[in-house]
């Protein structure tokens, strides 16, 4: 298949169904790696309804088929991309880049930034965004439980400029061999109670060092 295949629209109520459906998909498969149950499709027809009508929703057609959608709001002055989304087996074939093109294009018209919000456990979601080109840090969104909450038992540890925060395991995870590692070493560090300075110190000697082997190769 050819990007030129893939054809972008704005979608309008008359696509709603085809929204819905697409929708539901996407929080079938994000629910599906948190290990939650997705809500039933009727409880995301409002929402879509809404998003119809108040946002920008495109949808990517191939043979007059949807396959895949994304959703552009605007928040406080800011344009987000919010869910994006394409049918697993129209993956690998250019059109999440469309999508994302067309998205940008959209918000080139009314702002020079586009913005993405995603979830630090997602990698897979993550990768996809550089690759797009959305390397700025822009803002870390933190929680605090005032009471138990169920499903938060499972956690990991991650880390910001030596500051270490806890994140919800998810059941289906997608981590690499590298990022695995990591993660362990720093939850091993945890454990340890180790200190903010001692960690920034251990990663500096250790960018350092590396630095240093690869100026004298």
């Amino acid at each position: 298949m050819n990007e030129e295949d893939v054809r972008i629209t704005r979608a309008t109520a008359g696509d709603f169904n085809d929204v819905l459906k697409l929708y539901y998909e996407f929080y079938v498969e994000l629910r599906s790696k948190q290990g939650w149950r997705p809500h039933p499709i009727e409880e995301y027809a409002e929402d879509v309804m809404r998003y119809l009508r108040s946002d920008a929703v495109l949808i990517a057609r191939v043979g007059g088929k949807a396959v895949g959608f994304t959703r552009i709001s605007m928040r406080e002055g800011s344009y987000w991309i919010e869910e994006i989304y394409v049918k697993p087996e129209h993956r690998g074939k250019g059109i999440g880049k469309a999508l994302v093109r067309a998205a940008e294009e959209y918000i080139a018209k009314h702002d020079p930034a586009a913005y993405v919000m995603v979830l630090p456990q997602d990698t897979e979601a993550i990768t996809f965004w550089v690759k797009a080109g959305y390397s700025t840090l822009n803002t870390i969104e933190l929680v605090k439980y005032l009471e138990p909450i169920s499903g938060t038992e499972a956690l990991r540890y991650v880390e910001v400029f030596g500051h270490v925060f806890r994140m919800v395991a998810w059941a289906k995870e997608g981590y690499g061999e590298a990022e695995a590692e990591y993660l362990e070493a720093l939850k091993e560090f945890v454990e340890a109670n180790g200190s903010r300075e001692e960690f920034l110190r251990v990663v500096a000697s250790a960018l350092k060092e590396w630095v240093k082997g690869k100026r004298g190769a």
